[in-house]
């Protein structure tokens, strides 16, 4: 490897200066005396040839430069010379430590020679630098000034000091080095730090300049950071507050040189806002104008629908903790010091509460008719070529997930409220689990759909047993029923079971139990045709439910009461019971 220039070469004080470690020489320009240090830490000896010009004509020292203390400058040679004056460093035998990541693409070291040196690019004063690899050759300002677009530059003034950045906007071909959006704080015209900007101006794509895919790039340079540099050019020698100051300044500087590109992101960080809001009605306290919450409360980098839900998530619990706090505050305060402050403090907690309060109804409510969406669909066909309709699992796992029991699932879980808003508050239920499975000394396999027991409802009435309720569905327009399949005498089997029984949970402690006085409340979810309604004349399960519902009955043997339920008017009943609360909080 090896470099070479045209410059005025190692004369007799610029060879003083590279024999004298830590020289000044080349201070002025940001040299530290030390960079030829460096050769021999990476390769095992260089090769040095410069020309240089003296009162008596062009000379030529040659020297080998090498890691040997008593000897570092062999077959050191002067003469005579016709050739142009310049210097030429051959590096030779790097280390095996380094040599296994070094680049061996022309393009790849360009590219990096450019990123180091990237301020000095954009210096009037720069010299032509070509690279040169077997018969390639890159000449690097071309390569560079070929792929830059909208070059701008921006005076920063912090306390006395003075900074200028360079914003400009750099190929794909080039930029691809930096890894993303980038600020890099140069000093003599080489980078020491940079700092990562595709969170702050929440662009983590390219920028298209007329079809051209680019990154933003921005140089940070002044006299003050040339001379506050580490001798390593790794780091500043500047307190971190005023570091931190010019960062931020800077970063304002980038959004309003990227202001067009910003208010795309966000125009559609208000887009998305708006659907995780529609979705998640309990944030809606926090968003009263869209655009606003958007450029104050959530970050740049808040690009998806679910970083945006993460935002909100936060700042609800920011909302509610301080809620809680205020109100311990106010606890503890005395409340004969100044009542009417506190009496106007209180109001405006109250006030905060409620607007949360409102919020989770509405996101509550809102799933109420997601679910009724949901059930109506499933009165259409599962099979559109057959013609074959849902089966009743399905519905039963959108009103209560099979094969578990209360201990399971939690009260958010289920939608046993479609059916009767009563069923909510039952507090332990099994669904589709084997009779044995939870009433003790029963050997029966029978599965009802859903048992629910121990209900703190209306409908338990003083001086009577907890009443247990029974709900069976079956598949939407079915016609046909086995004289074994008759949903009623189903069902009168699962009481017959259950009756004298203790139902115990999964741990076996004691839930309830059923004895000779204890009531069943029954329902039959299912379409009611002819053979069907012909079991319920039967069994004088034949009075009409109000609104063409369905039909109810008493059978006093079994001290049971039972619905059976049309399919499509037990969830329009569902519906007309929560309508008031659709309109209400705006739901259609």
């Amino acid at each position: 490897m090896s470099v070479s220039d045209n410059g005025i070469g190692l004369d007799h004080d610029r060879f003083e200066a590279f024999l004298t470690l830590d020289t000044a020489e080349k201070l002025a320009i940001g040299g530290k005396g030390v960079g030829r240090l460096t050769w021999l830490k990476v390769f095992a000896h260089a090769n040095i040839v410069s020309r240089y010009q003296t009162n008596t004509g062009t000379e030529r020292r040659s020297f080998k430069f090498t890691l040997d203390k008593d000897n570092p400058l062999q077959e050191f040679k002067i003469a005579k010379t016709s050739e142009q004056i310049g210097t030429e460093v051959s590096l030779h035998n790097m280390r095996l430590d380094y040599n296994t990541h070094c680049p061996a693409k022309i393009e790849t070291i360009a590219k990096k020679i450019i990123a180091h040196f990237f301020p000095a690019f954009f210096s009037k004063e720069m010299p032509s630098i070509s690279v040169t690899f077997g018969d390639e050759t890159i000449i690097l300002d071309t390569l560079l000034h070929e792929k830059i677009y909208r070059q701008q530059k921006t005076p920063i003034k912090i306390e006395d000091h003075t900074f200028e950045i360079e914003h400009s906007l750099i190929d794909k071909s080039i930029s691809d080095h930096f890894d993303q959006h980038t600020l890099q704080f140069s000093a003599n015209e080489r980078i020491v730090e940079d700092h990562a900007l595709n969170n702050q101006i929440g662009i983590s794509t390219y920028i298209d300049v007329n079809g051209n895919p680019t990154r933003y790039v921005g140089v940070v340079t002044s006299t003050y950071l040339d001379s506050h540099v580490s001798q390593e050019r790794n780091r500043f020698d500047i307190e971190d507050g005023l570091f931190s100051e010019l960062v931020s300044r800077c970063v304002s500087s980038v959004k309003d040189y990227l202001k067009e590109e910003i208010e795309n992101v966000i125009e559609k960080q208000t887009t998305r806002l708006a659907t995780v809001v529609t979705n998640f009605p309990r944030f809606s306290y926090l968003v009263r104008d869209r655009n606003d919450f958007v450029r104050t409360k959530l970050p740049l980098n808040a690009n998806t629908e679910e970083d945006i839900f993460k935002q909100l998530s936060v700042l609800d619990f920011r909302a509610s903790r301080d809620i809680v706090g205020e109100i311990k505050q106010a606890s503890a305060q005395d409340a004969g010091t100044n009542e009417e402050a506190l009496v106007i403090h209180s109001k405006e907690l109250v006030g905060r509460i409620q607007q949360q309060e409102r919020a989770a109804l509405l996101e509550y409510i809102a799933k109420r008719k997601l679910i009724l969406d949901l059930l109506s669909k499933y009165q259409g066909y599962d099979e559109e070529d057959d013609r074959q309709n849902f089966v009743e699992k399905a519905v039963h796992e959108i009103i209560c997930p099979t094969r578990i029991t209360k201990n399971d699932i939690d009260i958010f879980d289920h939608n046993l409220w479609v059916i009767d808003d009563r069923l909510t508050f039952y507090e332990f239920w099994a669904s589709d689990k084997d009779i044995q499975s939870f009433a003790k000394d029963s050997q029966s396999q029978d599965r009802p759909d859903l048992v629910l027991f121990k209900g703190n409802t209306l409908f338990h009435r003083p001086g009577m047993s907890q009443p247990v309720v029974i709900v069976e569905f079956k598949r939407p327009a079915r016609k046909k029923y086995s004289d074994e399949e008759n949903p009623i005498t189903q069902i009168y089997k699962y009481i017959r079971e259950l009756r004298g029984k203790e139902v115990r949970d999964k741990s076996g402690a004691l839930v309830t139990g059923i004895d000779e006085r204890t009531p069943f409340f029954c329902y039959v979810v299912a379409d009611i045709t002819t053979k069907l309604e012909q079991f319920l004349v039967d069994q004088q399960i034949d009075s009409p439910l109000p609104g063409g519902r369905g039909f109810f009955g008493y059978h006093s043997g079994y001290n049971a009461y039972i619905e059976v339920i049309h399919y499509s008017k037990f969830i329009e009943d569902a519906r007309l019971r929560n309508e008031i609360f659709f309109k209400k909080l705006g739901i259609n």
